[in-house]
């Protein structure tokens, strides 16, 4: 009796061990599964490398209608890449309004569309970020004085009466700064601040309101009936994730726009989810 005890003992310890390894191969499985592969990525790669080329022979209105292809399709994309990796499909996706706001601008200028293309593409080929930072941008929020609630004041009080749509921390030669969205009088300012000394790094970037895709109308419209600032959902989002953002802006998620703020901690990042009439965490 006590040998056939240890035998079913032995056993029950192989099939644990055994059950244990799945479950690792599994979860490694799914994990990967939410990473979005250069296979995803290959087809908005080649337009993006296309427009880059066409506004390197100088046709930026050409450049401006294959951009547009871009768009389109990323869009049609994005129920089924977004679920995978939120963190990265984000990231993309505002490399690609970037290059957009270029091709798009008033007066559009060539070096800002190639930077912005340059830019898309690092995007397009850099791996999943979505369970860390991007390389490089840990390393820089630590030199950051400014939080991005201290940004959003910078910029309330630089342009008064403006809308405050989006933030995110973009570190620029390995320095830290932020890019920055407003709207006031139908424009949209895209520009880029010092993330030390809350200094505006440049001039910018403006576009006319019905210049924008559906998308971005959709957020613009949101922030107009929106009851809970940038700043205040920031502040509910940091206390919840117990991290520092380094993300914040109106987002279309599953067909609501909210507002989306990317914490990081020293264990891991996560996205928090606000509404923008009641404050609730969604």
């Amino acid at each position: 009796m006590q040998k056939d005890f240890r035998y079913q003992a032995l056993g029950a310890l192989c099939f644990l061990l055994l059950a244990l390894t799945l479950s690792g191969q599994g979860l490694a499985q799914q994990a990967a599964s939410r990473s979005l592969s250069q296979v995803n990525i290959s087809p908005f790669r080649i337009v993006a490398e296309d427009a880059l080329a066409i506004v390197n022979s100088g046709n930026l209105k050409r450049a401006k209608a294959r951009i547009k292809d871009l768009e389109t399709d990323w869009d049609r994309a994005e129920a089924k890449l977004r679920p995978r990796s939120p963190e990265q499909w984000r990231a993309i996706d505002k490399a690609i309004d970037a290059a957009l706001l270029q091709l798009r601008a008033d007066s559009p200028r060539a070096p800002a569309a190639k930077e912005a293309l340059q830019n898309l593409l690092v995007e397009l080929g850099r791996p999943d970020q979505s369970a860390a930072a991007a390389p490089g941008k840990t390393e820089a929020s630590d030199l950051a004085k400014l939080p991005i609630t201290d940004i959003i004041a910078v910029v309330e009080k630089l342009q008064a009466g403006t809308r405050v749509l989006d933030v995110s921390f973009e570190p620029k030669d390995g320095q830290p700064a932020y890019l920055v969205r407003t709207y006031a009088n139908g424009k949209i300012w895209d520009g880029l601040l010092d993330g030390v000394t809350g200094a505006a790094i440049g001039g910018g970037t403006v576009i006319d309101e019905l210049a924008l895709d559906d998308e971005d109308k959709a957020e613009v419209a949101a922030s107009k009936h929106a009851k809970i600032t940038l700043r205040q959902a920031i502040e509910t989002a940091e206390k919840a994730g117990e991290g520092r953002a380094l993300n914040a802006g109106l987002e279309q998620v599953r067909g609501r726009v909210v507002w989306e703020i990317l914490i990081q901690n020293t264990k891991v990042s996560r996205q928090v989810h606000i509404d923008p009439i009641t404050g609730e965490i969604l």
